[in-house]
């Protein structure tokens, strides 16, 4: 295909189709692009810097449908994620129960897309369609004679997104039905120090532990760009330091004596076998616009230790370009039945994975 213009993101690069080229739907051309993604969350008591790096460009494949009037579609896309804590204590998401978080760690990511688009205008797309169109030649510059031959020009998608965003999102129900699904694999390896004592003797000490987890991922899309219901299955091989305590040498003698502070012994492993179940949501408002507001709740379950945790992120931070990029969290954990809150800024929305 010489040109994509309806996009749909997700786990893959944002795939583009236009729906009047898609007649000629085959492999797709190929992309290699490195795209980067910086992202920072902070909390009460915990913080943690992101980088994202995508490695391999969007590689798709276009099949025309049984009954001919739609194209199918999978794409897929390796990427690379760097984070690690700037406070240097505590879990940076300690209700997702991820035993990993407040290490360094490189996670390695491998996802598959498989969706579908109609191979032409929907009735309510070409209403939308017209209706940018009319817009565009409104807005064209009076001395322009060709107004309407150049708007008619403009690639479907792009007329809909520059002459009317408010119904862009409505255009993508129209033309990409639900029913999509995501699904892939990762892998993590970290790193992380430990400052313990020894009980004995009341020395400090520290070490090194090299972290290690593999998780299997999914998502389904019943509505392509506002819902998405997800899932996972991850095994993690971590290290957990013991509560810090305080401990005080027997006294020889009327002199005081000297107490220390900080975990007992060295840093035992610790093994989880986490099951998650999510939903994403952004919500729209009466005419189709999308409102500053979005939240994707997220319930895991620890099989190994018998420990839920409940994560709950509210995104109403608005960029330039309507997308949301922050807000606010509340997560639970069974094990101490404490509340905990905090911000995230740069970890952008999406419905996709």
């Amino acid at each position: 295909m010489s040109a994509r213009w309806l996009c749909a993101g997700a786990s893959v690069l944002a795939l583009c189709i236009d729906p009047a080229a898609a007649q000629d739907a085959g492999p797709a051309d190929r992309s290699d692009k490195a795209v980067t993604r910086a992202e920072l969350t902070a909390g009460t008591s915990d913080s943690t810097a992101s980088l994202t790096l995508v490695l391999s460009g969007e590689s798709s494949e276009f099949r025309p449908d049984s009954d001919g009037d739609g194209v199918n579609w999978d794409a897929s896309q390796l990427s690379l994620t760097v984070s690690t804590p700037f406070d240097g204590e505590n879990d940076a998401m300690p209700a997702t129960l991820d035993g990993l978080a407040s290490g360094t760690k490189a996670t390695l990511r491998w996802g598959q897309f498989r969706g579908a688009s109609r191979l032409w205008l929907s009735r309510a797309a070409a209403q939308i369609v017209d209706e940018a169109r009319a817009e565009c030649v409104k807005k064209a510059p009076p001395t322009e004679a060709d107004a309407q031959d150049r708007c008619r020009r403009i690639p479907t998608s792009t007329l809909v997104q520059q002459y009317l965003p408010a119904r862009y999102n409505q255009y993508l129900n129209a033309q990409v039905p639900g029913g999509a699904l995501d699904w892939g694999i990762e892998g993590s390896i970290g790193y992380k120090r430990f400052d313990y004592i020894d009980p004995l003797v009341l020395t400090r000490h520290d070490t090194g532990k090299v972290q290690g987890a593999a998780k299997l991922f999914f998502a389904y899309y019943p509505q392509p760009v506002a819902t998405a219901i997800t899932g996972s299955i991850a095994y993690q091989r971590g290290y957990e330091a013991a509560d810090a305590v305080t401990l005080c040498p027997a006294p020889v003698g009327p002199g005081p004596v000297t107490c220390v502070s900080g975990s007992p012994g060295a840093p035992e492993r610790s093994d989880g076998l986490l099951i998650s179940l999510g939903l994403k949501h952004r919500f729209f408002g009466s005419d189709g616009a999308p409102l500053a507001l979005a939240a994707a709740p997220q319930v895991t379950y620890d099989a190994l230790d018998d420990i839920w945790g409940v994560d709950v992120p509210i995104y109403f931070f608005r960029n330039d370009k309507a997308g949301l990029t922050g807000g606010v969290r509340g997560g639970w954990r069974s094990d101490d039945k404490k509340v905990r809150f905090g911000v995230f800024i740069g970890a952008a929305f999406s419905v996709f994975q």
